[in-house]
């Protein structure tokens, strides 16, 4: 993911619509991986102001009891701290 902002912002991983017999960690802004389960959230990233580009890669592990998985149960979010 790659994007620019002028406000502080966190970089935000929410689980959506888990299948039963699927687990989902996803690695957090500290480094440590952490299950997320529907409808909670894990902050993966954290910035500045600085209106400079920034890159971010998020890193998952997945385990299902179903072949084939499609798509990751997750959405990503971006929380912006306005600034007024």
């Amino acid at each position: 993911m790659r994007f620019s902002a002028n406000t502080t912002y966190r970089l935000v991983v929410r689980g959506t619509d888990l299948h039963s017999g699927s687990r989902v960690w996803v690695r957090s802004g500290p480094g440590d991986y952490t299950e997320i389960k529907a409808g909670q959230s894990v902050t993966v990233g954290r910035g500045g102001g600085t209106g400079v580009h920034a890159e971010r890669e998020v890193s998952y592990r997945i385990e299902s009891s179903e072949e084939g998985v499609q798509g990751l149960p997750l959405r990503y979010e971006v929380v912006v701290d306005p600034s007024i």
